[in-house]
């Protein structure tokens, strides 16, 4: 194939710009009174211009799409455009390889244009700060057309311009709105592995090719019938018996009973410490499990009291201290040793710890409740046990959201039908088979009755469970 032109995205493909877009967040929502996320949160919506990213963190800040007025999403565009203003171009770097490969692609003659959906005068600030712009003859952002991606209109402005057929053109990014860009067009698509793309897998929007660094594009023209080699997730047959290469854990109520004599517990501390007559019992809390994450657990419980406050963003405020008083609460109570391991969980990490089973944390409870438990659970150099820690802060989505899951594929570069994951919910199973990564159910005091037939294995507790086990019933499932 001889291509005559390739198009490329800007941010998480060519150049890591995460910082300098979070910086320009941040300093927005404090312009409106509201506290910083962390920069894993907002990297995960950057992609689809400052619009989409900031009507998506206000609705993540003030507890849904609901609460975000056209006049408060107004207040943050306008801020973000004058914060990014000063950060767009300060610290972003260009990935490694970029330059080499632009350089040799304008060697070889072949056309090179940017396509963006970051607007152009940004786009323009962060090429030039990289000493990219030179490579590029066409720079098209976000508000340059009258569409953006994924628009097919955005690649056939570019064929009509550079008068190229359009078997001769690829277009290159890290998300699936470019891959969706490219595939509407009916353009080569060809991706990167890093970057920004909400934490999922670029092999799940099926791109033509994927190259592990922009350099391997190279080898690939020059040798247009062997394909780049493939991350795991997209060259591994499904339906195979793999491997158990990782076991994946929840932590409440999987690895240790923390629900009802625990967070429980803390809450209602937090509750008295706060002057406020709610209370949640064992029962109520139970029904409370039916939302995941214990800040969206205190707003979607505030409608039920009348001392609760009326304002949305008064609700968020309230339920960002309860939830900090929280988790003190949680961590002087797991401190005092009440709170142990479910049985048999402390062997079988032993057991895992000895092999060359890769471990890891998947849980979308908070770091500090992770790092409580672990550490009198398994001492202070707990973390050292664990390949990765996924916790809530991590991820935009919490389970039954599969994010924090494909999350961790990603960050170990592992395949579905390699790993394991170990979970206690219903809502917790439905994450790992969202990412269809087979489950053991290991039933816990609020979810005793879970239909456990889309697991692999459904057990009362993992007491007469050992890795021999894990590894046949891994063998058994049925990776469709």
């Amino acid at each position: 194939m001889r291509y005559k032109l390739i198009s490329f995205d800007l941010d998480g493909t060519l150049v890591n710009t995460a910082v300098e877009i979070a910086e320009a967040a941040n300093r927005s929502l404090e312009d409106l009174g509201l506290a910083r996320c962390p920069l894993a949160q907002i990297e995960r919506l950057i992609g689809a211009g400052t619009h989409h990213l900031m009507t998506r963190l206000l609705a993540d800040v003030l507890g849904g799409p609901q609460a975000v007025t056209p006049a408060t999403l107004r207040r943050a565009l306008e801020r973000i455009e004058h914060h990014y203003t000063d950060t767009a171009g300060t610290v972003g770097q260009p990935y490694p390889g970029c330059v080499d490969t632009l350089l040799e692609l304008r060697r070889r003659g072949i056309a090179l244009a940017c396509l963006t959906n970051k607007e152009k005068r940004f786009a323009d600030r962060v090429l030039n700060a990289t000493k990219l712009s030179s490579y590029f003859s066409l720079v098209i952002g976000g508000d340059t057309l009258a569409v953006k991606k994924p628009d097919p209109e955005t690649i056939r402005y570019l064929e009509r311009h550079f008068q190229a057929d359009r078997t001769a053109v690829a277009h290159i990014g890290d998300s699936n709105v470019d891959i969706s860009t490219a595939h509407n067009a009916g353009v080569a698509a060809w991706a990167v592995p890093y970057g920004y793309n909400a934490g999922v897998p670029i092999e799940m929007s099926k791109p033509d090719q994927v190259f592990a660094q922009l350099t391997d594009i190279l080898g690939y023209l020059d040798a247009p019938r062997s394909a780049p080699k493939l991350s795991q997730s997209a060259a591994k047959p499904r339906n195979s018996v793999r491997r158990l290469r990782a076991v994946l854990w929840d932590v409440d109520g999987t690895l240790a009973e923390t629900e009802r004599d625990g967070h429980r517990v803390a809450f209602n501390e937090a509750f008295a410490a706060a002057r406020l007559s709610w209370h949640w019992s064992a029962e109520r809390y139970g029904q409370l499990l039916e939302v995941t994450g214990g800040f969206e657990r205190l707003l979607a419980d505030m409608p039920n009291h009348a001392d609760a406050p009326s304002e949305p963003t008064e609700r968020v405020a309230l339920a960002k201290r309860l939830h900090h008083a929280k988790n003190a609460a949680y961590a002087n109570i797991v401190q005092s040793g009440s709170i142990g391991f479910r049985p048999g969980v402390r062997a079988l990490l032993d057991e895992l710890q000895q092999s060359e089973i890769l471990t890891g944390l998947v849980s979308t409870t908070s770091r500090s409740n992770v790092d409580a438990l672990l550490k009198v659970n398994l001492g202070v150099n707990w973390r050292e046990r664990f390949a990765l820690v996924i916790c809530g802060e991590d991820v935009e989505h919490k389970k039954p959201d599969p994010q924090a899951y494909r999350l961790a594929l990603k960050t170990l570069q592992l395949s579905p039908d390699d790993v394991l994951a170990i979970e206690d919910s219903g809502p917790g199973m439905a994450a790992a088979l969202g990412a269809r990564i087979p489950v053991v159910l290991t039933r816990s005091f609020y979810f005793p009755a879970v239909d456990g037939a889309p697991a692999c294995a459904s057990v009362p507790d993992l007491e007469a469970i050992d890795l021999n086990t894990l590894v046949q019933w891994h063998q058994q499932a049925n990776f469709t």
